[in-house]
Order: structure tokens, then C-alpha cells, then sequence
């Protein structure tokens, strides 16, 4: 036997790599193609999202131009110094009620027990107590009492009890 010249085993080579190739060629060309088609439809849906999206701020950037958003900065600001008044008065009717409740106590402490002359007027007075007690936060409260204290004169406050 004689062994194969160089050029026969080139040749072989030369023969199996193109077919190798070939087939390999084969086996990925579908493939090629349906990642192609589908490159081509990314780029095509793109390009209609792209026109939708055009046509989209168009027709946003002529609604803003026709229609004429209401100023609300104005009134915000109303709002902010009725807030501002209604705390204040929530503040003042505090401060007399506790005005109130304290020449009652010297009241009851000078003449005696006052009665109510209805029951349920006084749980009324009460429950009105309780809720504004706990409207109003504790300690803006016990600072205002302290201040009162030293404000509420006794002999002015003093009450006719029959």
C-alpha cells in the first residue's frame, strides 16, 4: 500500500472543510432568515410607533394651544389664609373656654357647687369639653393655660350665683 501523497490529502482536506461549510451554511441560512424577518419587523413596528408617537404630541401640543388651563395658584392661596384664620379661631375659642372653666372653678371654690339647670345640657358641655381638649394638641394647650393662669384676675371674674 502506498500512502497518499500530499497533494490528495490537501485535496481531501480542502474537500471535507467546504463540506463542512456547506452544511453548516445550510443549517444556519433559516435561521439567518428568521432573525432577519424579524430585525425587519422590530424596525418596521418602530417606525409606525414612531409616526403614532408624532401624531400623538401633534394633537397634544394643539390641545394645549386651544385649551386654556384654569389659574388655581389664587385660589390655593385663599385657601391657605382661611386655614390660617379658622386655626386662629380654633385658638381664641381655646383660650376662652379655658378662661370659662377656670372662673367656673373659682366660682365653685368661692360659693359652692353650681348646678346646671339641665342635666343634659351639662353632658353636652361635657362631651364639648372632652373633644376640644383633644382637638387641640396638649402642649400649645398647657403653654396657653400657663399664660391664662397669671392673666385670669379672680375679682374680675367673679360670677352672680343665686
Amino acid at each position: 500500500m502506498s500512502s497518499p501523497s500530499t497533494n490528495q490529502l490537501l485535496e481531501e482536506r480542502v474537500m471535507t472543510e467546504h463540506t463542512f461549510a456547506s452544511g453548516m451554511a445550510e443549517m444556519l441560512e433559516p435561521l439567518a432568515r428568521q432573525h432577519t424577518e424579524t430585525i425587519h419587523q422590530v424596525q418596521q413596528s418602530q417606525a409606525e410607533l414612531s409616526e403614532c408617537i408624532k401624531a400623538l404630541k401633534k394633537k397634544l401640543e394643539d390641545t394645549c394651544q386651544c385649551a386654556q388651563l384654569p389659574q388655581v395658584g389664587a385660589y390655593i392661596q385663599k385657601l391657605n389664609e382661611i386655614k390660617k384664620r379658622a386655626n386662629t379661631v380654633a385658638v381664641k375659642l381655646n383660650q376662652a373656654h379655658d378662661r370659662l372653666e377656670k372662673t367656673q372653678k373659682y366660682a365653685e371654690a368661692q360659693y359652692g357647687p353650681l348646678k346646671a339647670s339641665n342635666d343634659s345640657q351639662q353632658k353636652k358641655a361635657e362631651e364639648w369639653l372632652e373633644t376640644s381638649k383633644t382637638a387641640s394638641g396638649s402642649e400649645e394647650k398647657d403653654a396657653k393655660s400657663d399664660k391664662l393662669e397669671t392673666s385670669v384676675n379672680p375679682e374680675e371674674a367673679a360670677v352672680d350665683v343665686e
